[in-house]
């Protein structure tokens, strides 16, 4: 995976500019919390000084843990305050369609790694630019469908559960 992201057609995808954060990568290899999976690990993240988190369960090996995107907005609740601090979330994103939801529920980026192992190992960088580009599409879709033209349209009441939109109390 490293070595494929040494491309530049790859990072293009991972990194163009409708979808970059203003917590560049190397800054996020310094200065973001640990992964977390609750709102106390969050706000000890803010406690410590830390610019941003990743919601993450470390892709199921802690397989008693919350899932990510359950705890994902209360965590975002707890943080929306803090200026300049940023919510990442990973694990189990394998879809264009669990980027969305991500996104919906309050990420700001979205990490994927698992889903694209397949297509490094039997395809090398093209595989993995074929699954990115693919995911990609997918969002852009799902964003057409629920006429967000941008990322920073895409909100919690687009998506329901229980009968109602997430947002609705």
């Amino acid at each position: 995976y490293r070595e494929a992201c040494r491309y530049k057609k790859l990072a293009a995808l991972f990194f163009e500019p409708s979808t970059r954060t203003r917590l560049s990568f190397e800054a996020a290899m310094h200065e973001l919390g640990g992964a977390v999976l609750s709102v106390t690990d969050a706000l000890k993240s803010v406690e410590c000084g830390a610019r941003g988190i990743l919601v993450s369960h470390h892709h199921g090996r802690m397989p008693f843990a919350i899932p990510p995107l359950m705890i994902l907005p209360a965590i975002c609740e707890a943080v929306r305050d803090v200026e300049g601090f940023e919510v990442f979330v990973d694990s189990g994103i394998a879809s264009g369609a669990d980027v969305f939801k991500s996104l919906a529920l309050g990420a700001k980026a979205v990490g994927v790694g698992r889903a694209m192992m397949p297509a490094l190992l039997t395809d090398g960088t093209e595989g993995v630019v074929s699954c990115v580009t693919g995911m990609n599409q997918e969002l852009k879709t799902l964003m057409g469908y629920t006429g967000c033209a941008s990322l920073s349209e895409i909100r919690p009441e687009l998506l329901w559960k229980d009968g109602k939109p997430m947002a609705a109390k």
